[in-house]
């Protein structure tokens, strides 16, 4: 059974592309333009990895991921934080209280592969 990743992006063009990036890597992913959707699908269905765009029309992908952390504690799903900022910004979410890893953007298949790899494995 593939792995499971929900992308969390406002821009419909950025939920297509990474998911077919993901599916290159053996995840099946599906897409949401918002953060109440994202709560929605979270609540109805279990992901692997959630990757989220920092700046949402409607929400703060950081403030999703805190919510996330704190709601599902050491169960909840790895939190990967996509955005346009600089590496150096994007280390700076990567954080007990926020992400577990930073993709900038742009981004290609190996990034993507180099970031998911980091991800320690959960039992």
């Amino acid at each position: 059974m593939p792995r499971r990743a929900l992308i969390v992006d406002d821009n419909a063009a950025n939920r297509e592309l990474l998911a077919i990036m993901l599916q290159r890597l053996g995840y099946s992913g599906v897409g949401v333009s918002e953060a109440q959707s994202a709560r929605d699908m979270m609540e109805r269905e279990l992901f692997d990895v959630v990757f989220l765009d920092l700046k949402l029309a409607n929400g703060c992908g950081l403030d999703l991921a805190r919510e996330v952390r704190s709601r599902q504690g050491e169960k909840r799903p790895w939190l990967v934080a996509v955005s346009g900022i600089s590496p150096e910004e994007g280390a700076g979410l990567v954080r007990p209280d926020g992400f577990d890893a930073f993709l900038p953007k742009p981004f290609s298949v190996e990034d993507l592969s180099r970031v998911i790899e980091s991800l320690p494995a959960r039992a």
